[in-house]
């Protein structure tokens, strides 16, 4: 099934229907479109309450990893911990 978002701009204007049959689709919650410029549009669905398959045909390649940290394990000593603290309470 092909579905079919169709909205007036308003909560109450905003259905989900059958591309098909025009039929609206229950257990719709929440739809949250997004159209950026220069991406693909997306549309999330939140759907409550109903069974379904969901078959695709869409790709999308993985974002690159765009942390430019990599983990590092130190071992401090307490005196460098109360230096780097300017912290001498525990004396």
């Amino acid at each position: 099934m092909k579905i079919k978002i169709v909205s007036d701009g308003s909560v109450a204007g905003t259905a989900v229907c059958c591309a098909e049959t025009g039929e609206v689709l229950e257990g719709i919650q929440i739809v949250d479109f997004r159209a950026v410029v220069g991406q693909p549009t997306e549309a999330f669905l939140h759907v409550l309450g109903i069974s379904c398959d969901i078959i695709t045909h869409a790709a999308q390649d993985l974002l690159p990893d765009l942390n430019p940290y990599e983990p590092v394990t130190e071992e401090l000593n307490l005196d460098e911990i109360k230096d780097f603290l300017n912290d001498h309470s525990t004396d």
